[in-house]
């Protein structure tokens, strides 16, 4: 098991995307408002709430506040490799 702590930005709706991998994460939200997408399916986080999934299907995050967004990421599979705006290593999109 990782831990990962993730800083969105506030106002920064980019999507934060990863590819599908084996194993299962979780994410619980500190700070901010946050979509959480897994597949076809998204869900609106708030501070507290957590979402748990299987990471075999593409994952996302985005920053849907205006302050930033603060994140409690748990996986089974090694993902921060080199730091990028989100602390991990998700492709960035516009």
């Amino acid at each position: 098991m990782n831990a990962y702590m993730i800083h969105l930005d506030p106002g920064d709706t980019r999507d934060v995307v990863y590819s599908p991998h084996a194993g299962e994460e979780g994410i619980l939200v500190i700070q901010g408002k946050v979509e959480v997408r897994v597949g076809d399916r998204s869900f609106e986080a708030e501070p507290g709430d957590a979402v748990h999934y299987s990471s075999n299907k593409p994952h996302g995050l985005k920053n849907l506040g205006d302050v930033e967004a603060q994140l409690i990421m748990i996986s089974t599979k090694r993902v921060r490799e080199e730091s990028s705006s989100s602390g991990t290593t998700g492709q960035v999109s516009s």
